[in-house]
């Protein structure tokens, strides 16, 4: 079984700023910090005024939360640096997850610039 997603340490070398977001607590999380996702999970809250409102229709759906779209994760142009994901269910995708960028849970992630 792969590692729990919050025990992994992310050093990102520079600030992420093409992020995709798998859960709610993600999208809450960047919507306090004033960024918007470049792809995210098809979720009502991110559609919610107090989020992004309307302006959560103008990101790639990457699948669901449960089950994400490693196809659409792929595509994605600019390609995303890092990935919030939750414990659970994504820590049975990490690996696939992390072919493609880094992988962090909001609610628990420390990052380390340096």
């Amino acid at each position: 079984m792969p590692p729990i997603l919050s025990s992994r340490p992310i050093s990102p070398k520079h600030p992420a700023r093409q992020i995709v977001c798998l859960t709610a607590t993600g999208f809450d999380v960047l919507a306090e910090l004033g960024l918007e996702p470049v792809g995210g999970s098809a979720s009502e809250v991110a559609e919610r005024p107090e989020f992004y409102a309307e302006g959560a229709q103008t990101w790639p759906k990457v699948g669901s939360w449960l089950w994400p779209s490693f196809k659409t994760l792929r595509s994605l142009q600019p390609e995303p640096d890092l990935i919030l994901a939750w414990q659970f269910p994504h820590r049975f995708y990490q690996s696939r997850l992390a072919q493609i960028a880094p992988v962090g849970s909001p609610g628990l992630m420390v990052v380390k610039y340096y």
